[in-house]
């Protein structure tokens, strides 16, 4: 037994069933004498529903699976090579197919007897969207072992300008491309040629001044989701050590119940003894009155007896 293989066989069970099972495999582990594996299973967490469906995703589904996970990669490397073409229609793509997997993974767990609501499907489909855009994500996801739901990153963004082919490929549009694109003037005057006369910046310096804004523009862009993540991080690490604390309360009372209703047996046990114990003793008392009545009986004959004895003897 390792813990590859406990943590496959867990994470392919149902929350309700995954602690006890955990905690038997970590109790047999323990007897084995791998008190170390026992440690790593017992931390084991029991996954949310909304990482439960994404993990029964992965195992009913393994052909979707792998579709999702070509078509992160493919996303991935047009947001990288700025292809705007090639990436709205991936987006499409992308919303058409997180929708049909989370119908999917719902029929799949309300199969399982364990249908889900609304708030988990969200969690299932911002998960898929955390595996799309994010390759670290994408093989938490498809290891099939998430206890919790993942987070998606910043939204890709579209190249501005309209591009349609990748990196630089396209030509300049809006206001740049507008001025690129006009055809010289032939109507200027001599006095417009002359050294004297102020003329305007040349085209390639305006498109330099407009790359330099925009780059500053994507680096503050970037700065800014970098940031985001970092709150969304903490905010899921948060929402997690609450979930778990959540969890673990509900164990402590389901616990405390079974406590409660074997001490209630015990008690059920217990006083059906003392009131056996009672009726035997109050038997008792009564045949040990009844045998004092008839020693007393027995006493006064002996007396009459004996005094008619000691009476004829006197004669």
């Amino acid at each position: 037994m390792d813990l590859d293989q406990v943590a496959d066989e867990l994470y392919g069970l149902t929350p309700a069933e995954f602690t006890e099972a955990r905690d038997q495999a970590a109790d047999r582990a323990r007897r084995d004498g791998d008190r170390p594996l026992a440690k790593r299973i017992h931390a084991l967490r029991r996954p949310t529903t909304a990482a439960w469906l994404a993990n029964l995703l992965v195992r009913t589904h393994p052909a979707e699976t792998t579709a999702l996970l070509d078509l992160g990669r493919a996303l991935r490397a047009a947001q990288d090579q700025l292809a705007g073409a090639q990436l709205r229609e991936l987006l499409v793509q992308r919303h058409q197919v997180v929708l049909a997997l989370v119908a999917q993974a719902l029929d799949a767990a309300r199969d399982a007897g364990r249908p889900a609501g609304d708030g988990p499907a969200q969690e299932l489909a911002e998960t898929l969207q955390a595996a799309l855009a994010d390759e670290a994500a994408a093989a938490e996801f498809a290891a099939g072992r998430l206890s919790t739901a993942l987070s998606p990153g910043a939204e890709p963004s579209l190249p501005t300008g309209g591009s349609t082919g990748g990196g630089t490929g396209g030509g300049p549009t809006g206001a740049a491309g507008a001025t690129a694109a006009a055809p010289p003037r032939k109507d200027r005057t001599r006095d417009e040629a002359t050294p004297d006369a102020p003329r305007p910046p040349a085209e390639p310096d305006r498109l330099e001044a407009e790359a330099a804004e925009l780059a500053d523009q994507v680096k503050r862009a970037r700065k800014d989701a970098k940031q985001a993540e970092k709150r969304a991080a903490a905010a899921q690490g948060e929402a997690d050590r609450a979930q778990y604390a959540a969890e673990d309360s509900d164990e402590a009372v389901q616990r405390a119940r079974a406590a409660l209703e074997q001490a209630r047996a015990a008690y059920g046990t217990t006083s059906a003894a003392a009131r056996a114990r009672r009726e035997q003793a109050a038997t008792a008392a009564t045949r040990a009155g009844e045998a004092a009545a008839h020693a007393e009986q027995l006493t006064r004959q002996l007396e009459a007896l004996q005094k008619k004895i000691t009476n004829r003897g006197r004669r």
